[in-house]
């Protein structure tokens, strides 16, 4: 296998189709970003069409209707795609450039607004931050009690923690994160972030005065700030008609509506591109910059393959030692996930004798993980059209980007926990964490998921909270 960095840059807003069905005076549904498999799927077909195979015989084309040739670009394995910022120009001295990879907000953080006052009293000014409070899994005092799940496992509630407001109220936030921004969430156990002020600076400009007005410290990190996360892409809908091929005109009652995702995004005056690491299996060549499409309608995209070079995306040392000092790890999830029991691992086939489960990940057969418990948000599905089959592909339920799931990581002394947190850094971060095989009808099993990019996880450090009263 040979790692490479393949970076898509769409020329249109990207369709990212939800699978519901879609004919004549039909809307296209789109998802917020686009699914793991869709981009794996348009990154294989790009390849079969620009890339080559070397055989005993010497190198040649791949050929689609060769089924040893189809079952080697199935092997090509992605992390799906992400969000990537290239080449952002700073707001220093040296003018420097900057690469950013974005990752969807994990659903242990719960984001409130609230009106700050600042200024004289008699000029007083008022402006709205942003404040961020976890979610992490508390043991019940006496008394307290809630509704535990009906397949009988034990987990421990996750809870909001240092919100004493009746009148909370979380708010909609930026729905990516900057992988600087998710290392810094992940090295913190607990309660630590919770001064620390979760906005990107207003675009407006009267508001983002007011912001810095407010607090003069960020204009120093306006750039960090502006970096730091991305705004929920904003819907491009188009409507479109069959045209008649033999005379050239539109079809009476043929149109039809396409949902696409517009990339630009204002604060950075800039348009996102993706990202994946791939893995490319022995034998297959391609390289360089290629025209080929992306996601739905077969918009088109300018593909890029070179070499990961220095892994910046690696966890940093200090995030694992931490997680060696406490041996609570996190599991964040970057892409949605495909699991056998539906909303948590299948891998996780062991009970102890308090009912918890436990289980190794992939790839990491000496590590032991219990899991104590969870915060994700409600399934989604994912379809499609078969090609081969011309049929629509079985609907399934996933696990959405961000879900967290919190574990202990099982190990008799301090020595054997260090080399399990090694293990499973070295082994599962930015890999896949998806499992058994799926009731699919489609002749795809586990590995395929893995290879597509579903599930792709981040591990982090955390600490018990409190249930309160």
């Amino acid at each position: 296998m040979t790692t490479k960095k393949v970076i898509a840059t769409p020329f249109d807003p990207l369709v990212a189709r939800d699978g519901r069905p879609f004919g004549s005076g039909d809307v296209a549904h789109s998802h917020s970003w686009l699914m793991p498999s869709a981009f794996s799927g348009s990154l294989r077909t790009a390849v079969g069409k620009q890339g080559k195979r070397r055989k005993k015989n010497g190198v040649a084309p791949f050929k689609f209707d060769d089924q040893d040739d189809v079952e080697k670009l199935k092997e090509i394995s992605t992390t799906g795609a992400l969000p990537y910022l290239k080449d952002l120009v700073l707001k220093d001295e040296n003018r420097r450039t900057l690469d950013v990879l974005y990752l969807p907000k994990p659903f242990d953080c719960v984001v409130s607004e609230r009106s700050e006052a600042y200024g004289p009293r008699e000029e007083e000014k008022r402006v709205v931050v942003r404040v961020p409070y976890v979610v992490r899994p508390s043991r019940l005092n006496d008394g307290q009690g809630f509704n535990e799940p009906e397949d009988g496992i034990k987990i421990l509630p996750a809870l909001l923690q240092d919100n004493n407001d009746p009148a909370f109220k979380p708010c909609s936030t930026v729905p990516f994160w900057s992988f600087e921004r998710m290392i810094e969430w992940l090295k913190l156990p607990a309660l630590e972030f919770k001064n620390v002020d979760l906005s990107v600076i207003p675009e407006d400009k009267d508001k983002k005065n007011a912001y810095i007005e407010k607090f003069p410290q960020l204009k120093e990190m306006e750039d960090v700030l502006r970096r730091n996360g991305l705004n929920a892409f904003p819907q491009d809908v188009r409507v479109g008609v069959k045209i008649d091929g033999a005379t050239g005109t539109a079809e009476d009652g043929a149109l039809f509506t396409t949902v696409g995702l517009d990339l630009f995004q204002k604060s950075l005056k800039r348009s996102i591109v993706l990202y994946s690491q791939v893995e490319f299996p022995d034998g297959v060549e391609i390289g360089g910059s290629f025209l080929s499409s992306l996601g739905g309608k077969k918009r088109l995209a300018g593909w890029e393959v070179s070499d990961v070079g220095t892994n910046s995306f690696a966890p940093p040392d200090e995030l694992k030692q931490k997680v060696k000092e406490t041996g609570l790890v996190r599991m964040v999830l970057a892409t949605p996930a495909i699991f056998k029991k539906g909303y948590y691992p299948g891998w996780l086939k062991e009970k102890d004798k308090d009912g918890f489960l436990m289980g190794n990940p992939p790839s990491c057969a000496s590590v032991k993980l219990k899991l104590v418990s969870m915060a994700i948000d409600r399934w989604i599905p994912v379809s499609g059209w078969d090609l081969k089959e011309r049929r629509p592909k079985v609907v399934r339920r996933l696990v959405p980007a961000g879900g967290v799931y919190f574990f202990e990581i099982v190990a008799n002394d301090e020595e054997e926990r260090a080399q399990k947190v090694d293990e499973l850094f070295d082994n599962a971060w930015f890999k896949s964490v998806c499992d058994d095989k799926q009731d699919r009808r489609d002749g795809f099993d586990e590995e395929q998921d893995r290879r597509d990019g579903f599930g792709v996880a981040l591990w982090g450090v955390w600490d018990y909270g409190t249930s309160g009263n």
